[in-house]
């Protein structure tokens, strides 16, 4: 967990080095012993019973100074090593110091670069950056957060992809074996057909055909490698996540998600250029002088590659670490989103995520109301979702934009009838308020604002009016 100098290895293979750690101003030595066959306590040489989860400490511990952190003010956190096994040892061996200020502690998380710094990288490289605050309050309730939950939807995703690639590419390598010796049996039994000049023939081009399908087959191949590492590796670190959230601290828990969404994007990146990379195959063109066994053969036929594009499995972001969403409204103090098919999250202002409603249809559009009731449509009906979280259908067809003011009127467009409906919030009887005459045509989305006058723009037009 240290860098420790050359002149310190000894011939034993172990590895030691002096270090100040500094415990609630407390400053102590501790020894870093390191062996071949294991890890050690960081404080004497005897066997690591434990792991300190404590920030500023996350030391391997023996049986005796693990009791020591125990009864230190306020009581650390100490993790058996059965526990820690089951997480990549690369979790551990993270620094909680600074890489560019290896003696400064990354205290601070700049949201402008989504990354830890220490706080002379604040001063040197994050002075205009905002908001900047610290790594204990930016990683507070991440085990709840949406970091964490779309971390884990968006490895599950590429999981699922990974897999499903994996199974198209296995089926496409039997099919390029059947061509394969389906080629070669043809041209095997017209080989019969000819005389001594054909035996050479039949190696030139059963010498084409195993080249072109080997190049076929170690494209293939290297996809499939490719695939089946990201596959395994997102299998780890989803693992890894599920036992740092119950015995981790939760600032290290954002520091290992913070790592693993860069894994994640690189990932990301390598699955989505093999799925816009076309799939390499082998065909046959047989010679025009098959049928013509009277004449000299030049050839017994030709073997190309032919690159066909195969649908591929769709991933539920549309960049690296960027959910695909489709809908957002604010309601009181939280905000309601749709980035999954038949579902709206609701998440506070922190990005916490304090409810999750699976929804009739797929929302199109949504909004809400200062009461905090969100609207929904999906091009055919209105559905509106009170604060209890109840659901209730409001008869209108042919939807395809949806808004509502500060009184609680809903305004809908119909985008065949070129017509603008107010359904009253008092069940007062839906009327018409704009028409095409208003300069509505073919509307496919509302907005309303309130300042001086109203304003509910449609498509790329805009009408203003004051009564409604």
């Amino acid at each position: 967990m240290f860098d420790v100098p050359e002149s310190k290895r000894n011939v034993l293979g172990k590895v030691e080095a002096t270090v100040t750690v500094s415990l609630y101003g407390n400053e102590t030595e501790h020894k870093v012993i390191k062996k071949s066959d294991g890890e050690y306590c960081e404080s004497c040489e005897n066997e690591a019973q434990s792991w300190c989860r404590n920030f500023e400490c996350r030391l391997f511990l023996c049986k005796t100074c693990s009791k020591s952190h125990k009864t230190m003010l306020p009581p650390h956190t100490v993790l058996p090593m059965a526990t820690i096994r089951q997480v990549s040892s690369s979790f551990f061996k993270m620094s909680k110091n600074c890489k560019q200020h290896p003696f400064e502690s990354l205290v601070l998380f700049c949201g402008q670069h989504d990354k830890m710094i220490c706080d002379s990288c604040q001063l040197e490289s994050h002075q205009n950056c905002k908001p900047i605050i610290s790594s204990i309050k930016a990683a507070n309730g991440v085990k709840d957060g949406t970091a964490m939950s779309c971390l884990e939807i968006r490895m599950n995703d590429l999981n699922q992809v990974s897999e499903k690639m994996l199974s198209q590419i296995e089926e496409k390598q039997k099919t390029l074996k059947e061509s394969q010796n389906k080629f070669k049996n043809r041209v095997s039994e017209f080989k019969h057909k000819l005389v001594d000049r054909l035996n050479k023939l039949e190696a030139d081009i059963h010498t084409d055909i195993d080249s072109k399908y080997e190049q076929c087959n170690e494209t293939l191949t290297t996809k499939r490698t490719s695939l089946h590492a990201s596959a395994t590796s997102m299998t780890s670190w989803k693992s890894d996540l599920k036992s740092l959230k119950q015995n981790t601290s939760e600032i290290h828990l954002f520091q290992s998600v913070k790592f693993i969404e860069r894994e994640t994007n690189e990932t990301e990146s390598e699955i989505r250029k093999l799925q816009k990379e076309p799939f390499p195959t082998i065909t046959f063109l047989p010679s025009v002088l098959e049928s013509k066994m009277d004449k000299m053969l030049l050839d017994l036929g030709t073997i190309n590659i032919e690159n066909l594009s195969v649908p591929m499995p769709e991933l539920n972001i549309d960049q690296e670490g960027q959910y695909l969403v489709s809908g957002i409204a604010s309601a009181k103090q939280y905000i309601w989103i749709k980035n999954q098919r038949r579902t709206l999250i609701k998440v506070d202002i922190n990005g916490t995520i304090q409810s999750t409603i699976k929804t009739t249809f797929d929302p199109l559009d949504i909004c809400a109301n200062k009461e905090g009731d969100v609207y929904y449509t999906n091009g055919e009906k209105v559905h509106v979702v009170t604060l209890d979280g109840k659901e209730r259908e409001i008869n209108k067809k042919g939807i395809e934009g949806i808004a509502v003011d500060d009184r609680g009127d809903v305004y809908v467009a119909e985008k065949t009838s070129n017509n603008i409906h107010k359904l009253f919030n008092n069940n007062q009887k839906p009327g018409i308020v704009m028409i095409v005459d208003d300069g509505v045509y073919r509307p496919i989305s509302l907005s309303f604002k309130k300042r001086n006058k109203r304003t509910v723009s449609f498509k790329q037009r805009s009408c203003v009016y004051q009564h409604l």
